[in-house]
């Protein structure tokens, strides 16, 4: 009944020779990390990790899971609480020791969390939390020996089948083509409405947004408990649309912003309204005002809201820009950047935690480049900026 950051020693008393706690699908015990025992020849220790590389990639190739490091078992039911020594107690180094290990997990490192229990002795207890995403089927490949796919089922991980392959690697183009879909039927919309379209719209599209058993109605949430959806700034109210909310400006009617029952956040500013402004040389777009009142703020939000109400952590960030091509985004003495398109798509990004603040830093981060990048800016001290983490918060 806790989050697994919210257990104690105490806790983990109850698993102890309790057949609920069987080893299953789902959870793993493991009494030592035995690439760590000095005791063992080298050989053996090099085939543990890659055992635990394994026993990664099964969780994250199924539902995830847990993997509960200090606690052994027998017949797969827990049977003592030893724990292991963490040198130091330096929790941060043990965490990237781990994730460094899982680096050369293919198509990426999977999306784990650590958690750690300290015992009364000083050890501690390591639930690795892996969560299933998009990205599978992760395989770890051993050199130049053979290598297999591995999936979670029962009380153990299994070699997959050629056609369970297949079928993820089918499914994990799925996501991506949909944002792609998506964003294209976006473009298409807002174009009707408007001959000459200037906005900035913004994106955070949880990965449940591609999984319908997953959605939610978001109004009838917001009827029964208020409090868990707030309104951005700068909008009036909330009002029910078929597929979400939609949030209602006070003034600017060419702003628009929905939160849709698939856990997609979008927001839509009209730029010529705020940005765009005559100057001697022609049209000027400030991209760090830009950034400031429109793509970080709608960033935030959406990534509280969807925590909220119960969506994925893990969530995908873009922006699209449509402007007027030779628009001036840059003044550096005599020289001016410019646009070379009427229309920028930033790259998708992935966060794959976005109640980690550490990966959601890195994420937002990263669609700063984006849009420094995209704007055409040359200018070494915006870079510097974003790097020391100057205008997040």
């Amino acid at each position: 009944g806790k989050p697994a950051d919210k257990l104690t020693e105490e806790d983990l008393k109850v698993l102890i020779d309790n057949e609920d706690y069987k080893e299953n699908q789902y959870i793993d015990y493991k009494g030592i990390l035995a690439f760590y025992d000095n005791r063992l020849p080298k050989e053996k220790r090099q085939q543990e990790a890659i055992e635990f590389k394994h026993d990664i990639c099964s969780f994250a190739n199924a539902e995830g899971g847990y993997l509960v490091v200090g606690v052994s078992e027998k017949g797969g039911i827990p049977d003592e609480i030893i724990g292991i020594d963490v040198p130091n107690g330096n929790k941060d180094k043990f965490e990237l020791d781990i994730r460094d290990k899982l680096k050369s997990i293919q198509p990426k490192m999977p999306s784990i969390k650590l958690h750690f229990i300290e015992l009364s002795d000083k050890k501690y207890i390591v639930i690795i939390d892996i969560q299933a995403d998009g990205f599978t089927p992760y395989v770890y490949d051993c050199s130049d020996n053979p290598f297999f796919f591995f999936t979670r089922t029962g009380n153990g991980k299994r070699r997959m089948s050629y056609n369970q392959v297949m079928r993820m690697f089918n499914q994990s183009l799925v996501i991506q083509k949909e944002i792609a879909s998506y964003r294209k039927s976006r473009i298409q919309f807002y174009s009707k409405a408007n001959e000459k379209p200037r906005y900035c719209r913004v994106y955070v599209i949880s990965d449940d947004f591609v999984n319908p058993s997953a959605h939610k109605k978001i109004y009838m949430m917001y009827r029964d408990n208020r409090s868990l959806i707030s309104k951005p700034d700068g909008f009036e109210f909330i009002a029910p649309i078929v597929d979400g909310v939609r949030f209602v400006p006070y003034r600017n009617i060419n702003c628009a912003a929905y939160f849709f029952n698939n856990g997609i956040c979008e927001l839509n500013e009209e730029l010529s309204n705020f940005y765009l402004n005559e100057i001697e040389e022609g049209l000027f777009l400030s991209g760090q005002s830009l950034w400031k009142e429109i793509i970080l703020k709608s960033l935030l939000y959406s990534f509280g809201a969807l925590l909220k109400l119960g969506f994925s952590k893990r969530a995908f960030i873009c922006f699209d820009i449509a402007c007027i091509e030779k628009t001036i985004t840059e003044r550096r003495d005599y020289y001016y950047s410019k646009l070379d398109r009427d229309l920028i798509l930033s790259n998708v990004i992935e966060v794959s935690d976005i109640a980690n603040e550490d990966i959601k830093k890195d994420a937002i981060k990263s669609l700063h480049y984006e849009l420094l990048m995209a704007l055409g800016i040359k200018g070494e001290e915006k870079y510097q900026e974003v790097e020391k983490e100057i205008i997040f918060f």
